[in-house]
C-alpha cells in the first residue's frame, strides 16, 4: 500500500528575469506574483501516523514569503524556483522523516493560468 498526500501553499514573492527568450519580455522588469505550490509526497511507511506533517511543508515554502527570488537565484524562472524549493523539501524529508516520504511531484502556479511542474 502506498500513501500519497498533497499540500498546497500560497506565498507572495517578487522577481525579475535577467535572461529571457524574448528580450522585450515584461518579465525582465521587477514584478510580483501570488505563487501557489502543490507538493505531493508518497511513502509505504508512515511516521507517527502521517506521510508528512503539512505544517512542516508549509514552513519550508513560507520561508520564501515576501522575499525576492533574485536573492536566491540568478535567473528565477518558474523552473528554477521549482528546483530550489524541491531541494529544500528533500532536505525536510531526509532530516525530519529519515527519508521515508519521497517528494514525487512539485507544481508551481505562477499565475492562475500558468504553471510549471517537476515530476520525480
Amino acid at each position: 500500500m502506498i500513501y500519497r498526500v498533497t499540500r498546497r501553499q500560497e506565498i507572495d514573492c517578487h522577481h525579475r528575469l535577467v535572461d529571457t527568450v524574448d528580450p522585450d519580455s515584461p518579465c525582465r522588469r521587477d514584478h510580483g506574483h501570488r505563487y501557489a505550490f502543490e507538493a505531493t509526497f508518497e511513502t509505504e511507511h508512515l511516521t507517527k501516523g502521517v506521510v508528512v506533517d503539512f505544517g512542516h511543508v508549509s514552513q519550508v515554502i513560507k520561508a520564501y514569503d515576501h522575499l525576492s527570488w533574485n536573492l536566491h537565484l540568478e535567473n528565477p524562472t518558474a523552473e528554477a524556483i521549482l528546483a530550489l524549493v524541491a531541494r529544500d523539501l528533500d532536505v525536510l524529508c531526509a532530516t525530519k522523516y529519515q527519508g521515508l516520504p519521497q517528494l514525487v511531484r512539485l507544481k508551481l502556479w505562477e499565475t492562475p493560468s500558468s504553471s510549471a511542474e517537476l515530476i520525480f
